[in-house]
């Protein structure tokens, strides 16, 4: 967890939210860590719906998207593997849409 912690950490914390947002670019060439894979799989398992092109909320600050893959995991680890963040699902298939798509057609083709 050292390393997605490593990742996700904003270099000025002094900065307000809103600027760290502006700060933060959302784009799909930043790496996808384990834990990010995870939340899209079991947003799959649990039928959530993609996020729409017009609908998008805002994308969330590294340090709130690290805090809640933190409380996924531990909530995971305690035996609570469908469980999941519909903000955090929609925010990861908003940065990665073709892996969230491929995830997708992946879990619907299993029997």
């Amino acid at each position: 967890m050292l390393g997605l912690r490593q990742r996700l950490q904003p270099e000025a914390d002094a900065r307000t939210p809103l600027a760290r947002e502006q700060a933060e670019p959302v784009s799909s060439s930043e790496p996808l860590s384990f834990l990010e894979l995870r939340v899209l799989a079991v947003g799959a398992l649990v039928r959530l719906r993609m996020p729409r092109a017009g609908r998008v909320a805002p994308p969330l600050a590294a340090t709130e998207r690290l805090a809640r893959l933190e409380r996924l995991q531990t909530l995971w680890m305690s035996g609570c593997r469908q469980v999941i963040d519909e903000g955090l699902f929609h925010d990861i298939a908003h940065r990665h849409p073709t892996v969230a798509r491929s995830v997708r057609a992946r879990v619907e083709s299993r029997p």
